[in-house]
């Protein structure tokens, strides 16, 4: 279900950004401090400033509507005490939004672009092999003999399940994590990166100024967790719920012409001339589009919502890290 809500996204051209920031002060002593936003979710930063430190910190909070002047509400470990003064519970402090930057960075980019299908992305599917199936009836055998037993078949029934589940752990394990696809149109300077993942995903500080955070289904609530006093990576994460992360970049970074393939090594490459899609194969950096060859058509998700009349690049690169896939996706090629 979720996967065809995203494949289905491209309807929207900009929804919600689930990673609004804003700015806060805290006064310390503040331990485990969280911002609150009620249904929406809340960002937790875990961690301590002692007596005296003092900070300014931006932080995304999970918004699902115009911040306006919505304000979340700021608990911290020994907030509610009365046992001792003010000072040495500490303080917290929302002084307020920052603009969201990110938003309008990406209304710089053509609606076709921005309303593209978003990556599919749905649970891993646990399916037991062939050997975890053979188990069970086993199981069954032995615990019908030793029904009077008591110990020993609670025994063998959690033996047995430890072991079920123990054969079909690596099925899950190799589950794809992150689907990324790099939008791009021969004419926009600017590019869409939008990376996909499964109920949590990770987004570096340094990244998040420039960063929109879509969920769907849209009224799931997020929970954002970083540290205290600052961290190198935020998560965010919601319980089945598919994330998009949607970052511009510089075309020019990830550019392929037929000439040559300026951006990385495809494994697959499909192009559409005059309406018309044929396999490439793989194409290597630095060497021209290959010749048109027999090959398997492009996924759905990937050709739907194109525009027509122009054509089109479609990539999947070569695997860099297990459980990640990057695909291509240039109009105007």
């Amino acid at each position: 279900m979720i996967a065809r809500l995203g494949s289905l996204a491209f309807l929207l051209l900009v929804s919600e950004n689930r990673a609004r920031l804003a700015e806060i002060e805290i006064a310390g002593p503040v331990r485990d401090l969280a911002l609150w936003l009620g249904a929406a979710g809340e960002t937790r930063l875990a961690g301590e400033l002692l007596s005296g430190e003092r900070v300014r910190l931006v932080v995304p909070l999970p918004v699902r509507e115009p911040a306006g002047s919505l304000r979340p509400e700021l608990r911290w470990e020994g907030s509610d005490s009365l046992d001792s003064p003010g000072e040495s519970r500490g303080s917290a402090r929302f002084l307020g939004w920052s603009p969201d930057l990110a938003a309008a960075e990406l209304e710089r980019l053509p609606p076709g672009v921005r309303a593209r299908s978003r990556p599919p992305v749905e649970p891993p599917e646990i399916r037991a092999p062939w050997a975890a199936l053979a188990v069970l009836p086993a199981c069954f055998v032995l615990g019908i003999a030793l029904r009077r037993r008591r110990v020993a078949s609670l025994a063998l029934a959690i033996a047995g399940s430890g072991l079920v589940l123990g054969l079909a752990w690596p099925r899950v394990a190799r589950a794809p994590r992150n689907v990324t696809v790099l939008e791009s149109d021969a004419e926009s300077p600017l590019g869409l990166e939008v990376r996909a993942t499964w109920e949590q995903i990770e987004v570096g500080a340094a990244d998040l100024e420039r960063a929109v955070l879509e969920v769907l289904p849209a009224e799931a609530r997020i929970l954002w967790t970083g540290s205290l006093p600052r961290d190198a990576a935020w998560r965010a994460s919601s319980s089945g719920s598919a994330l998009f992360l949607l970052r511009p970049f510089e075309r020019s970074e990830h550019a392929c012409i037929r000439e040559e393939n300026r951006s990385r090594p495809l494994a697959e490459t499909w192009v559409r001339e005059d309406g018309e899609w044929t396999a490439r194969g793989p194409w290597s950096v630095g060497v021209p589009l290959p010749p048109p060859e027999e090959g398997p058509p492009p996924p759905g998700w990937l050709v739907a919502g194109l525009p027509q009349g122009v054509p089109v690049l479609l990539g999947r690169a070569r695997a860099e890290a297990p459980g990640e896939v990057v695909w291509i996706r240039a109009t105007g090629f």
